[in-house]
Formats: C-alpha cells, sequence, structure tokens
C-alpha cells in the first residue's frame, strides 16, 4: 500500500522526525503510527468511552450530567427495593454441593 501525503508540513514532520532518528521517511511514519497506536491501547475505559476525569461525559453539560445520575440512582434505587424471592447462594442455586461437586 503506498501513501501519498499531500500537506507540505507534514511531509517536513516526517523529515524531521527521520533524521533525527537516523531512519527512513517510511520507517519514522511507521514509528509515530505504532507510538499512536500504543497510547491508544494504553488509555483506560473511561477515556475510550469518552468521560473525563471527574467520571462525566466531557461533552454534556453539568446540568445533563447530573439529570443522567439522578436516572441512574433512581433505577439502582428502584433495584436494590425489589424484594428477593430466592434467599440460597449461588452455588446452591447452581445445584453445587458443599464438597463442591454438582448434585
Amino acid at each position: 500500500m503506498g501513501i501519498t501525503i499531500k500537506d507540505p508540513a507534514i511531509g517536513k514532520q516526517a523529515e524531521e522526525l527521520a533524521a533525527k532518528y537516523g531512519i527512513s521517511v517510511e520507517e519514522a511514519i511507521g514509528l509515530a503510527v505504532r507510538e499512536k497506536l500504543q497510547r491508544q491501547d494504553n488509555r483506560s475505559m473511561d477515556e475510550i468511552l469518552g468521560y473525563n476525569k471527574h467520571g462525566l461525559f466531557d461533552e454534556h453539560t453539568p446540568e445533563e450530567n447530573k439529570a443522567s445520575y439522578a436516572r441512574a440512582k433512581a433505577h439502582i434505587d428502584a433495584y436494590r427495593a425489589l424484594p428477593l424471592y430466592d434467599s440460597r447462594s449461588m452455588d446452591e442455586i447452581l445445584g453445587y454441593k458443599n464438597d463442591g461437586t454438582l448434585e
């Protein structure tokens, strides 16, 4: 696959990077792409989903975030208020005995 760099400023930057490391322009572009991909892989799930350091979406206003939080909290509270229909442990529900074998 061939790549054509139409922006002269980007071409100049690629040449500068190549000269700095003593490599070809192609290798410099590959290096830059690999480093960018690695930085993306190291992002947290919050960063990938678009949350800022406060756990809020950056593109929303504080009022929108408060409303979204209130809706989520209402759902959680409603779930917690549901009656417990089965008090057995998960192992009991799945059919495991005390020794770890299935019944």
